[in-house]
């Protein structure tokens, strides 16, 4: 399991997943700390793309969408997974403004306090613009 985190610091994000599905499908465990694998595969992609957009370096938004795939319906916080559709709604931001401000509504309703209010007015006033 530490591969797959590894992985994720080295950059090599669908190799990250590869393992991740795999110990999600054999009912693997993390070795240490308090969190189960979707948890910290949805947690730390979601890391993963803040800081690259951060830094302005993009990401593959089909990443996070197969981490959303792959985490749908197991258990895991929901701060976790507001956590997961607020990247996916940075990364879609620019390219589909409709469908991340769809993941942004998402994670506002699993966690208030994620902070993708701003966020949300910004895109639901470009969308409103874009429309005229």
């Amino acid at each position: 399991m530490y591969v797959m985190l590894w992985r994720i610091d080295a950059g090599d994000y669908a190799g990250a997943l590869e393992i991740g599905r795999h110990a999600l499908r054999h009912g693997w465990v993390m070795p240490l700390g308090n969190r189960n694998v979707q948890t910290v595969l949805a947690e730390e992609m979601a890391d993963a793309a803040q800081s690259a957009m951060l830094a302005a370096t993009g990401f593959d938004a089909d990443l996070l969408l197969q981490t959303l795939e792959l985490t749908d319906g197991m258990d895991m916080p929901d701060q976790s997974r507001a956590r997961l559709h607020k990247a996916i709604g940075a990364v879609l931001s620019e390219r589909n403004p409709a469908s991340a401000l769809n993941h942004l509504n998402h994670a506002l309703q699993l966690d208030p306090r994620c902070g993708v209010k701003k966020d949300k007015q910004q895109l639901e006033r470009r969308l409103r613009n874009d429309s005229r």
